[in-house]
This record gives C-alpha cells, structure tokens and sequence, in this order.
C-alpha cells in the first residue's frame, strides 16, 4: 500500500481542511501491508496532528492509500513524520517527492477552503509544454478555477523532484456532499455539472490538443471528459480528533455531527450544515425569515466557549474606519471620517437573543470581539461605548481558529479572545435578562456578486455553562 506525503505553502491550514497553495510536495511513501490502517491513523492523530494532518484515498487508483499533509515550510523535508519514532515502525524507508507549483496563480480568487483533493495525473505533450501553460494560466484557470461555489479546478507543473516537468490537476472539492452532487458514488456525472461544464466544450476541446491521446477522458464520457485524466485519485481530509472534550461543569452546544439543540431558520434549504465535525454556513440561507442560526435554550447568566473561524473574504470592503480606543471613528482635518479597505467577511456570537449584543467577528483592523450595537449606539453614554471596543486586536489569521471565551453576568460582558482580555466587564445597558446563544447571519448577493460582507463562517467546540 502507498501513502502521499504533501506539504503545501502559502495558506492556512485547519483541521479535516485545508485552502490550497501555490506550492505543493507530493511524494510516494509505502505503508507496510502487515500494519493495520486504523493503528497507523490512532498513532498519527496522537503524535503528529495536529501539526500535520491526515487524508486517506476512497476513489481511484490509490484507493485506501494515505497522504499527509503540512503548511508553513519550504522544505517536504522539514518536520518529516517519516522519522517520528511512533510512525516508523507502519512506514517502508522511501520518501522520494515532487514539488509543483501552482500556474497563473495571480489569475485565481483566494482559494476555499476544502475537504477533498482530486488529484489527477494528466499527460502533456512535450512539445507543447510552453504554450500549455500559457493556456492555463491566460484561459483554463480564469474559465475554471472558480467555476463552481464548492470546487475549484487547479493546475500544478512538477518543478523539481522525481517527476520534474510532470502536471497535475486538482479538484479542489469542499466536502464529501459537494462531490456527491456532481459525481454521486457508482453513478454517472449529474446534469448539475454537465450544465456547468457544457459552456465551456470550446475550451476544453483546446485543452484536448495540448493532452497526449489516450490519456484523459473523452466524450461521451461526460461534460467533464477533457478534464479528467485517466489516472486520478480522490483524498479525503481524515478527523484528526480536533474536537476536545467537554470541560467539566459544562454542556456542549454542538455534537459534531448534526444540529441538534439549533433552530434551523424555516426555509433554509442546507445552507447551515456540518462539514468535517463543524458548523459550517456559506451566507446563502434561502430563509425568507432571520436567517441566523440560534439555540433551542435561552440562557441568562453563563460562560461560553466557542472556536471560530473566517473560511475566506470575496467581498472588498470600502469603508472600514479606523475605531479610536472611545469606540468612536478617526476623521481628518476637515472632519470627515477615514476609511480604509481590506477584504471582508461578517458574523458574530449573538447573546441574549439580541443583534444589538454580539461579539461580533469579521477582519477590522479593531479586532474580533466588538460589541457593534453598543458601540454605535449614540444614546449611550461614552463609558458604554469605550467598553464595547476591544482593547486590543487578538484575532489569528483568517482561515485559522480562534477561541471566544465569553462571561455574562447581568449587565456585565467580559470577551477573552485566543487567552487575551479584549473585552472587559463591559456595561450593556437594557440588555434582556435572557436569551438564545445566535450564529450571525450576514451578507447579500446580487447577480451573483456579494453586495456585503458575508458570514463565510465555521464554528465548533461549543460549550457553556450556567451561572
């Protein structure tokens, strides 16, 4: 049996997911066929994750291999878990690798995060190998890279290693139910990908004269023939154990597995889902009413714990301003308030039952914590204010998990962030005595285009306890 080892570069990684960089070290390691998969998975998820993690092959040719997987290094040799002591005794002595490098990358949108690589081994023809990769990255990444909201299609050109020269296709797939919409286990390809593929048969018979005959699929094979070698593989991102368990006097929030003790808004049609032992939301609840997710039980005075994370920012936002330690808004010398723009998405904790208080998440430079209703409330006093701004800016970077530790009692909020005090016995006037815990809502699309910041959003480890 064959294992991958994959390191990859420029992106954040997440546990059970993963965003795709420009770089990437794929390499063949053998598992010794007399170990037992299980007990080489148990030892991984205790030794090495989480600053590796793990995917394990269900389609293809490689079906059942491994492939591990680690961000932030240069080097597939950095920080190698072929030469940890609880892994080598299920490992065979051979880990020869290729590095690939992303082509056209500047012609992308931030990658997505994901939970699948299908990795396909396509065969260019030599002659061509130039004016291929002009046409990936002048034509076949703008056409296809983003095509689908939950699946990307990248390629990679081998740039050093034992396949030197060599390319490759991912299909970069958000989770096993994406995939299972346009390719469902032992059935043809949906109508839903042909619809999206069909436009582009111009494109992809162009892309067929660059391939070496025979090597990759054709039609009538599907509406995704010429884009799908002959040779592929589908890893899936394995649970690393991430979850920890519940801490004692406290009651979890969220299971890993469903939705149970939320209230789904009426209508949402999946858009609230769990994804890899997450909440997961993509901002596009199809609820005519509040589309927040909230909890069955409301709670009056309490401490909560919740990992969150920002999957990505598609929408530029314009007119974030700079927040004065009052909670107020920096203006220049004419008075007119300053804004800057950065890249954005927006949810937030809500509490109480209440918009008005949440600890609000999104990527201001004021950091994740605020209380934005309080804050910008006029007809609070100035203390109110100034206590609903965080002191400091204590959030990770997006993509990354970040931890709330978040104290009501009465009037009084207190908001740690990642062990850090950004918000303290914070006055919230007029607050209700109780309240559901919510899950933010936020962003709007028109034509397709994000007109707001959107709540691209996942959550897990939840946990509260009553006081």
């Amino acid at each position: 049996m064959l294992s991958l080892l994959v390191v990859m570069t420029s992106f954040q990684q997440t546990p059970a997911q993963i965003k795709m960089g420009e770089v990437i070290f794929l390499g063949k390691v053998p598992l010794k066929k007399e170990m037992k998969p299980d007990a080489f998975q148990d030892q991984f998820s205790k030794h090495i994750a989480p600053s590796w993690s793990l995917f394990k092959a269900d389609r293809g040719d490689r079906k059942g291999d491994f492939l591990f997987y680690k961000s932030g290094t240069e080097s597939a040799s950095a920080g190698n878990p072929f030469t940890h002591p609880r892994l080598a005794p299920f490992l065979d002595n051979n880990s020869i690798y290729t590095k690939y490098q992303l082509i056209g990358a500047d012609k992308l949108q931030p990658p997505r995060t994901i939970g699948i690589l299908g990795v396909h081994y396509i065969k260019v023809k030599p002659e061509r190998s130039k004016d291929f990769e002009k046409f990936v990255a002048e034509k076949l990444h703008p056409a296809v890279g983003n095509l689908l909201p939950d699946m990307q299609l990248l390629y990679y050109k081998a740039t050093a290693g034992e396949n030197a020269g060599s390319y490759i296709t991912i299909f970069a797939i958000e989770s096993t139910a994406a995939r299972d919409k346009y390719w469902p286990t032992g059935a043809p390809e949906t109508d839903v990908l042909k619809q999206a593929f069909k436009p582009l048969d111009p494109l992809a018979a162009e892309l067929g004269t660059y391939l070496v005959g025979g090597s990759f699929l054709e039609p009538p094979n599907g509406a995704a023939a010429y884009w799908e070698s002959k040779e592929w593989t589908d890893f899936i991102a394995q649970d690393e154990n991430t979850s920890v368990k519940t801490p004692p006097g406290f009651v979890s929030l969220f299971n890993g597995k469903d939705l149970t003790n939320w209230k789904i808004p009426a209508g949402d049609n999946g858009h609230w889902k769990v994804i890899n032992a997450a909440i997961d939301y993509d901002a596009e609840s199809e609820s005519s009413g509040d589309k927040s997710l909230w909890s069955e039980k409301s709670y009056k005075n309490f401490v909560l714990y919740v990992d969150f994370r920002i999957k990505a920012t598609p929408w530029k936002n314009e007119h974030v301003p700079i927040i004065l330690p009052s909670g107020l808004h920096k203006k220049d010398e004419n008075g007119k308030e300053i804004n800057i723009v950065l890249p954005d998405s927006d949810s937030g904790i809500l509490l109480r039952g209440e918009g008005k208080c949440q600890a609000n998440i999104w990527c201001w430079p004021i950091g994740c914590g605020e209380v934005y209703g309080y804050r910008m409330d006029t007809t609070m006093p100035p203390s109110v204010r100034r206590g609903a701004t965080p002191k400091t800016n204590a959030d990770k970077n997006i993509g990354e998990w970040n931890t709330f530790k978040i104290t009501f009692k009465g009037e009084r909020l207190t908001v740690e962030l990642n062990g850090i005090t950004v918000i303290e016995n914070a006055h919230m006037p007029g607050i209700a005595a109780s309240g559901p815990i919510g899950l933010q809502h936020h962003g709007a699309k028109e034509n397709g285009e994000w007109v707001s910041p959107p709540s691209l959003v996942q959550f897990r480890n939840i946990f509260i306890k009553e006081l």
